[in-house]
């Protein structure tokens, strides 16, 4: 069928005289579009939905935005969801609190499927997200934050439920998730894994049968959030960013965290704990460890090794930018090492210590044009830059302690440590390189950086 006739055979469906060739003038991949709304208006609840003519128009430049999002869209239950968020952007936005409602009401519809309403959920509010996102309606900063959220509802209801299977219901009350990296900073894009560290009170890590409870609430919590099924996975998610990575135990209590940082620590580990933040359950736990981190992370004085460390640091964000430019996908899959199963337990996998070059070539596939993640100028050197001003001056700065790299932009330039120019260079940069990565992920729903070739 070609689009002409699509054309007249959508106008038909929806009986109206609408001038779709206009509706689809800015629509990418028209052609698959119509074929697709087609294939779903043959529903009647699709067609209701998309009577009016500006939703329609919405409905459709989203779809156009590759095959995983018309994939989603073809499930007319979804389609009509998605109708109902796009007659006019929010006026009010979600926060975690909305979203965990959401979620426990999604529970509640599938009869306590919590792992399937997980998965229904994520999926049906990242869309939702992405749409207002193509449509203009938000930042990539608010989507960025929206995701984060949804993470965050997603892991504290997971916790809940894990702890409750355990059978000591007050074990919630004694555990903590810190959320780290981009989702710390409440900046995750679509197909981010979520780095997360756990942390339990000092009573549960003293009783060795509460702390054993503890564990398996957290393989569970796990379970719920990675593992594949029919309906995929929520995020994946990456505990190799605790004391020992993947050496290290599941669960600490603060004072051996904190002892383990002030003996042993390293600079790209205080570098880490910038964006560290309380999620989910006993957030007062979480926030008391991160205020006894603070002058690990934030040192009033700075000595020559940092400097030495941190030019390490810069020197592999070098070599991963130099491997993105001359490897393809073939030659990049061959250097790179086996994936173990699961990032999350494993258990001998890489001691403490900043992803390998080779995995995130690996990583970065599949092969086409320029990296925006761990390309030169990208996405990765510019968060490098800022948190090594934070590392660098934040000890006597207190204001520079910002989790967010955009937030921490600006409070660079505050400080007088950036110029103007300068922080508008690389703040414009890196909304347009994360823009970018968000639409090269949803085309086909894979963790890629890479821009078509």
């Amino acid at each position: 069928m070609n689009r002409t006739h699509a054309l007249d055979a959508l106008s038909e469906v929806l009986g109206t005289a609408q001038d779709l060739a206009s509706v689809m003038v800015h629509v990418a991949d028209g052609e698959q579009v119509l074929k697709d709304l087609l294939a779903v208006l043959e529903d009647p609840h699709a067609r209701a939905a998309l009577e009016d003519a500006a939703v329609l128009e919405r409905v459709a430049r989203v779809m156009g935005q590759g095959p995983y999002v018309r994939r989603l869209l073809a499930d007319p239950r979804a389609l009509c969801e998605l109708a109902q968020h796009l007659g006019a952007a929010p006026v009010v936005w979600p926060d975690v609190v909305a979203y965990e409602s959401r979620l426990r009401e999604r529970i509640s519809q599938l009869q306590g499927d919590t792992s399937g309403a997980l998965r229904a959920f994520k999926r049906q509010q990242t869309l939702h997200l992405f749409a207002w996102e193509v449509l203009g309606w938000c930042s990539v900063q608010q989507s960025s934050a929206g995701v984060s959220d949804v993470a965050q509802a997603c892991l504290h209801v997971a916790l809940e439920v894990a702890c409750h299977q355990t059978g000591d219901l007050q074990l919630i009350d004694h555990m903590c998730v810190l959320g780290m990296g981009k989702l710390g900073g409440r900046a995750l894009n679509y197909s981010s894994d979520v780095d997360i560290v756990f942390v339990c009170s000092d009573l549960v890590y003293a009783d060795a049968q509460r702390r054993a409870l503890a564990e398996a609430a957290i393989r569970q919590t796990l379970t719920l959030m990675e593992e594949p099924t029919a309906a995929g996975y929520v995020f994946r998610v990456d505990l190799r960013l605790r004391p020992e990575g993947g050496q290290g135990a599941l669960v600490q209590c603060p004072d051996a965290m904190v002892d383990y940082y002030f003996k042993w620590g390293r600079t790209w580990e205080r570098s880490a704990w910038i964006s560290a933040r309380a999620i989910a359950g006993d957030l007062g736990l979480g926030q008391a460890l991160l205020a006894q981190l603070e002058p690990f992370v934030y040192r009033r004085r700075l000595d020559y090794q940092v400097i030495e460390e941190l030019r390490q640091m810069k020197q592999m964000i070098h070599q991963n930018a130099e491997l993105s430019a001359i490897l393809g996908a073939s030659e990049a899959q061959e250097r790179a090492p086996a994936k173990p199963a699961s990032r999350s337990l494993n258990r001998s996998s890489r001691r403490a210590r900043p992803r390998p070059v080779d995995q995130e070539v690996q990583q970065a596939a599949p092969a086409g044009g320029w990296d925006v993640k761990i390309g030169q100028g990208g996405i990765r050197e510019i968060e490098f830059f800022v948190r090594a001003l934070q590392l660098v001056h934040g000890g006597a700065q207190p204001n520079l302690r910002e989790r967010n790299t955009l937030e921490a932009l600006g409070r660079l330039l505050f400080a007088g440590l950036l110029v103007q120019e300068d922080h508008d260079t690389l703040s414009q940069a890196y909304i347009f390189w994360r823009t970018l990565e968000h639409r090269v992920q949803m085309e086909h729903d894979r963790q890629t950086h890479r821009l078509p070739a």
